[in-house]
């Protein structure tokens, strides 16, 4: 991914840092309001992701990365898809799509 987009991968890093972070938490054996508390605490370069504001769009290009995509906000709950499509996206089925192009003769 950095041979692509190393902003890019920067990004899609901490954004994996904070989706491990979460589930070391949830895997603690913690009371309920401990671990909503550690939960609450968790960011991304010290920003919540709430406070992100991602969508299911390609970061900087406004690609969506599934139907409705921009209407939709990326949150805990779907995090992990997120970055796969991203990923994908940008290193696998986007890839591919541009190669078909280029070898149908179209720009």
């Amino acid at each position: 991914m950095r041979l692509v987009d190393e902003q890019l991968a920067r990004s899609l890093e901490r954004l994996q840092a904070y989706s491990n972070a979460r589930k070391d938490i949830e895997a603690l054996p913690l009371g309920a309001e401990a671990k909503s508390n550690k939960l609450s605490s968790l960011t991304v370069g010290g920003a919540t992701l709430a406070d992100l504001s991602l969508d299911f769009t390609v970061p900087g290009y406004g690609i969506e990365l599934k139907a409705g995509g921009a209407e939709i906000d990326v949150d805990d709950s779907n995090l992990e898809e997120y970055l796969n499509l991203v990923l994908d996206m940008t290193l696998g089925s986007g890839i591919a799509k541009q190669i078909k192009s280029l070898q149908d003769g179209k720009s």
